[in-house]
């Protein structure tokens, strides 16, 4: 599991990368939220850091990716 939800968040912070954007963000914009609203922070600790490494980093195409992901994070706490 904790494998596929690695993979859910390399691909959600790299969807600027695929071609058919908007549809690839939607389903992984959920994907991530569902697994933030039931693993989040005791079986997922590491998404808020890979968040934030992406958003230092200076690869401006995934930074929409990593903002769809933090906004997921961020609405599980509402």
């Amino acid at each position: 599991m904790l494998q596929n939800k690695n993979v859910v968040a390399f691909y959600g912070s790299q969807c600027s990368l695929i071609e058919d954007v908007d549809l690839y963000r939607v389903q992984l914009a959920a994907c991530v939220s569902s697994i933030i609203k039931s693993d989040y922070p005791d079986k997922w600790p590491g998404i808020a850091e890979k968040i934030v490494t992406n958003l230092e980093s200076d690869k401006h195409d995934t930074w929409l990716g990593t903002l769809i992901c933090l906004y997921q994070l961020v609405k599980s706490f509402e």
